[in-house]
């Protein structure tokens, strides 16, 4: 438990001090540990859709974390557990599938106790609990299994089926045209199989019709922990056309097939695909795929222009954000050119003076319908304001008509970043403000119509309105650190944490959409930050033969440092800054018995309740730079705390530690 005292003292000539009061642990176990960390995984119920079952656990004195890992992680709730453990103690790595899990809160004093887990519904969810050597202590399959494919055998029971996960299955490139590969990813794993192959099949949901794609190898150990393996495999669909599903699976060497996966394509018709094939995904894509705009002749070229799937309303527009491109497909057909020139306009009257933008040029032979895909560049979008907007497409600027047009949806974004003086403070971290002005730099950017403003303590001044777009466009605001408003009348060293803050207040809804603060205090800050210092936990067996034990410090919460930020004087005599240290004894917290030992600060004893040491020394502030000294270093090489753990008491003892810093001391 920490129990820190933070004061900011006004510069004095004479010498000055602050205490910081922070209590130390150290822990002697007795001899009733359990000598190794085991976990079952129990019985699993079903709860609105969600898989829920308890973990047991059995750990050891040395630590009181375990690790959850899931090939199905995307189905762990972690909220759940957040909730169940506290949101400290809930460290997640969602790229390599695991969870670190602190069970302090859940486990007695002999370091057992339990723990519920949450993950939803699914076809395949499966979970380990391993120990922090990352040794799998539990294996099971939250799903229920067939008999006929469980494996259940100490403390594994698993399905012997592998398992195959679709995650794109089409190419973002182009439409699927005949002739074309048809590109399908995702991953797969298995826990008793070192060899798999990937199956497809055209419009058959029938594993003993399929062809086999490609093989995969995997170790004894990857399977047993559930590692997942990617795939990127391409599918030849010459000669094929229409619509199509497309089947995968993944068969092992023991002849197990994974659970069908699947996606529905239109082969040299669009470039929408489904993954994760259902009744209603086909449907979906059928609709999707028989939007095609009638066939045009867009003015003198002689060229006849057909979009894909052209979005007419807001609804079904897509969303391109700022910085992205946009690509367009379509067909085009002429008798008269060979090339085909592309040109958009945003947002006119098709009859208006449209003002053609150059898109793209292809070049086919005469009298075939060719294919296209074009590109419009995101510095070109940018140039517009957030909102819906209507591109209409032209093969020509000769004529000023078109009637070939799509939706997209520029979404309103907005950033604000502190430039200067520093982009890093917070309410626990300000920057100190040494001069009469300060100026807090911002770079604003918006594609949207807003009002810019700046609010000081509550007190708000408006920098300006925006009515269209700006990039990285340099505001700067002077505030005068003499006349703050605050409860003492507004005093240039007030000792208060100040808090600036830079709005952006939408047009559309005229409420606060994005903001950036900056916290600062004025003045003389002089103050000492320190730590908490764990000597660990020690059992009747560690020390040497005779039972002694010399321990190091652990650190956790603050650095242990000093900070002096006032201006120096005119004569520029201050002298150095003199860190001291005194102690009490450690105390046990549950008989109040006093910890028979000796801490010392390299190699000089430090007594209870006696004259401090002398930790080490911070140079004076200057005009440019404030005083500041990090002892962390000095504190955990040169702090012992020698004891017996035979001739103490087992339990938690605990003491209070007394840093001192004095100013304008020489040495």
């Amino acid at each position: 438990m920490k129990n820190k005292k933070r004061i900011i003292l006004p510069f004095l000539v004479i010498a000055l001090s602050l205490l910081v009061a922070i209590v130390n642990t150290i822990g002697i176990i007795a001899a009733t540990n359990a000598d190794s960390v085991t976990a079952k995984i129990n019985n699993v119920i079903t709860d609105n859709d969600d898989y829920n079952t308890t973990v047991d656990f059995q750990l050891t004195n040395s630590g009181s974390q375990l690790i959850l890992y899931s090939p199905d992680y995307d189905n762990l709730d972690i909220d759940y557990l957040k909730i169940e453990l506290g949101d400290s103690n809930v460290i997640t790595n969602k790229d390599s599938h695991y969870v670190i899990v602190n069970l302090k809160n859940k486990m007695n004093d002999k370091y057992a106790g339990s723990f519920n887990v949450e993950m939803k519904e699914s076809e395949n969810d499966n979970l380990i609990v391993r120990d922090m050597s990352n040794n799998n202590l539990a294996v099971k399959s939250l799903t229920s299994i067939d008999s006929a494919n469980e494996i259940n055998s100490g403390n594994v029971d698993i399905s012997n089926k592998p398992v195959l996960n679709l995650i794109n299955a089409g190419t973002e490139a182009s439409p699927v045209s005949t002739g074309t590969s048809y590109e399908v990813t995702g991953n797969w794993y298995d826990y008793d199989s070192q060899n798999v192959d990937l199956y497809y099949s055209l419009d058959q949901n029938d594993s003993s019709k399929a062809s086999k794609v490609s093989s995969y190898t995997q170790s004894e150990t990857e399977g047993q922990n559930l590692v997942v393996h990617s795939l990127d495999e391409k599918i030849n669909l010459a000669g094929q056309s229409g619509n199509h599903t497309l089947y995968f699976w993944i068969k092992d060497s023991d002849g197990n097939w994974s659970d069908v996966g699947g996606s529905v394509v239109n082969i040299a018709a669009s470039k929408t695909v489904y993954s994760g094939f259902s009744r209603a995904s086909a449907l979906m894509a059928t609709r999707a795929l028989t939007l095609a705009s009638e066939p045009i002749t867009t003015g003198p070229s002689g060229i006849t222009m057909t979009l894909d799937n052209p979005a007419n309303n807001t609804a079904s527009a897509p969303t391109v954000p700022i910085g992205s491109n946009y690509q367009i497909s379509g067909t085009w057909y002429s008798n008269t050119t060979t090339t085909f020139n592309l040109y958009c306009q945003f947002d006119a009257s098709k009859n208006g003076s449209l003002n053609w933008h150059y898109v793209q040029s292809f070049t086919g032979s005469l009298g075939q319908v060719h294919k296209f895909t074009a590109t419009i560049q995101g510095s070109f979008i940018d140039t517009y304001p957030s909102g819906p907007h209507r591109i209409y497409l032209n093969s020509t600027v000769s004529g000023s008509s078109s009637d070939t047009n799509t939706v997209i949806v520029i979404p309103l974004e907005q950033s604000l970043e502190i430039v200067s003086p520093s982009a890093d403070t917070s309410a626990d971290n300000p920057y100190v403000a040494r001069n009469n002005n300060l100026d807090v730099s911002v770079l604003l950017n918006s594609n949207g119509v807003g009002t810019f403003n700046f609010v000081i303590d509550g007190t708000k001044t408006n920098i300006f309105t925006n009515a269209g777009i700006i990039h990285n466009y340099p505001a700067e605001k002077t505030i005068d650190l003499s006349t703050l408003n605050t409860s003492s009348g507004g005093s240039a060293n007030d000792s208060l944490i100040h808090k600036a803050q830079y709005q952006y207040v939408s047009g559309q809804t005229g409420q606060v959409s994005s903001s950036v603060d900056f916290y600062f205090i004025v003045g003389s800050d002089f103050r000492i930050t320190a730590p908490t210092i764990d000597f660990g936990s020690h059992d009747p067996g560690s020390g040497d033969n005779n039972g002694d034990v010399t321990a190091a410090p652990t650190l956790s919460g603050d650095s242990l440092t000093v900070y002096d930020g006032h201006m120096p004087s005119s004569t520029g005599t201050e002298g150095k800054i003199q860190l001291n240290l005194s102690t009490n004894k450690f105390v046990n917290t549950t008989n109040n018995k006093t910890l028979a030992a000796d801490l010392y600060w390299n190699g000089t004893l430090i007594s209870d309740d006696s004259d401090p040491v002398t930790v080490g020394y911070v140079d004076p502030p200057t005009v440019d730079s404030p005083a500041y000294k990090n002892f962390d270093s000095e504190l955990k090489n040169n702090m012992r705390l020698k004891f017996n753990v035979l001739n103490n008491s087992s339990g938690q003892y605990k003491s209070i530690f007394t840093w001192t810093a004095v100013e304008s001391v020489t040495n």
